[in-house]
């Protein structure tokens, strides 16, 4: 007779994301960090250890019965995380930069088995003898974004505690709390209300954005994603700061109502509707734990010709708003390895650096997945500055079209900011552009 294992359910968002990720390979999750000053290595190692040993998830392992669609979770022992170092200190910084970027890249197609490896496997990259990069990888069911950036503070803690022998206690909060309780909301007397708030709605995959390039859809799993960088400069930060000031609405709704305004230019859809990724961490005692709280919702806004600029702002932020309220009892379609949302946002503060024995952690980088997108819009601040990504499938996209759409959203912001009091129509989005022309 087979084992029994007593285990606990998937959280909403684990169960979307088993359904999306490909056999064998899973969906990561993925940081740098950004280590300066002189790294005791072995100290380091126990930091990580004193990460895992607090947070559960980071000992979870997940059980699926033959026959039966999803796993179980169950919290295993602690497990040392998967540990190497590299030295890369006789590269050029061209080439050390190639090096890390080949991290992320073998990572991203590595395979992992969900019941015996362990969650977290770390690589210390060494580049002088002052200046390192940790580089730590997971599958996504366990770490989102927010996770990834308390990470750079949970191993400074773990480092300072290593270093003065001391035992750190154990008051986090730990997700299969949140992943039970996600559960039982979705079963209790509010339940009906939720369903029937979302069934409103109304959002449907044909009611988002149909951009007019991309390749005819590919089979899930078989091409890897890419991305472009969107810089933004000091002064341009402080307009769109100023700017959302004085229509008293957060920097994340401007950008995601000037992304929500490209994709209307792009394809002339009367609604726009994109997956906004939200934290999911609406109570403060979920600030500090790790897992997987992020989801994305659907963020719908409706466009015509003479829409002005705060019109466009008090949509998005009262649908984001409305969204946020009703996250709890959003559940997707029932159809695995379907992607509900073609086109997604993320923003994101990442923490100032922190500092312990000596050394300085900092994060430098970080891809997740809290659902799969065919082309997403990233944008984080990071020391007071904005910054963005397009990431896209490589299968459905190609390079120059995706490089062409960094360059109309870079041109559709500086004319907002230009003139904001514009109708939609006359902001331009192709460089060099005059205003109402299209």
């Amino acid at each position: 007779m087979p084992e029994q294992i007593e285990g606990y359910r998937l959280s909403p968002q684990q169960k979307r994301l088993w359904q999306l990720q490909p056999a064998g390979r899973p969906l990561r999750s993925q940081c740098a960090i950004l280590l300066e000053g002189s790294v005791d290595a072995e100290l380091l190692r126990e930091a990580l250890q004193v990460v895992v040993n607090r947070h559960e998830i980071l000992r979870t392992r997940f059980y699926r019965s033959p026959g039966v669609a999803l796993p179980i979770q169950v919290i295993a022992d602690a497990h040392p995380p998967a540990w190497r170092t590299v030295d890369f200190s006789d590269a050029t910084r061209e080439e050390q930069s190639e090096r890390l970027e080949s991290l992320f890249a073998a990572d991203e197609c590595a395979p992992f088995d969900f019941e015996h490896d362990p969650a977290l496997s770390a690589t210390l990259a060494t580049l002088t003898s002052q200046r390192y990069v940790l580089h730590l990888s997971l599958p996504s069911l366990y770490a989102d974004t927010w996770s990834l950036t308390n990470l750079p503070g949970e191993i400074a803690t773990g480092y300072a505690a290593s270093l003065e022998d001391r035992v750190l206690p154990d008051e986090v909060t730990q997700y299969l709390q949140f992943s039970e309780w996600q559960n039982e909301l979705l079963e209790d007397e509010n339940a009906k209300l939720g369903e029937a708030y979302w069934s409103r709605q109304e959002i449907t995959t044909t009611t988002q954005p149909a951009l007019p390039f991309g390749r005819k859809p590919r089979v899930e799993g078989e091409a890897p994603e890419a991305s472009f960088e969107i810089d933004l400069d000091a002064e341009t930060t402080l307009k769109i700061d100023g700017l959302s000031r004085a229509h008293e609405v957060a920097a994340e709704v401007f950008l995601l109502s000037c992304w929500q305004t490209l994709l209307w230019r792009l394809t002339g859809q009367a609604s726009i509707c994109v997956g906004k990724v939200v934290p999911g961490r609406k109570y403060e005692e979920l600030h500090e734990a790790l897992g997987l709280f992020a989801k994305a919702l659907p963020v719908d806004c409706r466009f015509e010709d003479r829409l002005s600029f705060v019109e466009v702002l008090r949509q998005v932020s009262e649908a984001l708003r409305a969204a946020q309220e009703w996250q709890d009892w959003f559940v997707w379609p029932e159809r695995d390895g379907a992607r509900f949302f073609h086109i997604g946002f993320e923003f994101a503060e990442w923490p100032a650096g922190e500092t312990a024995g000596g050394v300085t952690f900092s994060l430098d980088r970080l891809s997740t997945h809290a659902d799969r997108f065919d082309l997403k819009l990233d944008v984080i601040r990071r020391d007071g500055l904005l910054s963005g990504r397009l990431t896209y499938d490589t299968g459905r996209f190609e390079a120059a079209d995706v490089g062409r759409l960094a360059e109309q959203f870079r041109a559709l912001l500086a004319s907002i900011i230009e003139n904001p009091s514009a109708a939609v129509t006359n902001w331009r989005f192709l460089a060099g552009q005059r205003s109402g022309s299209c």
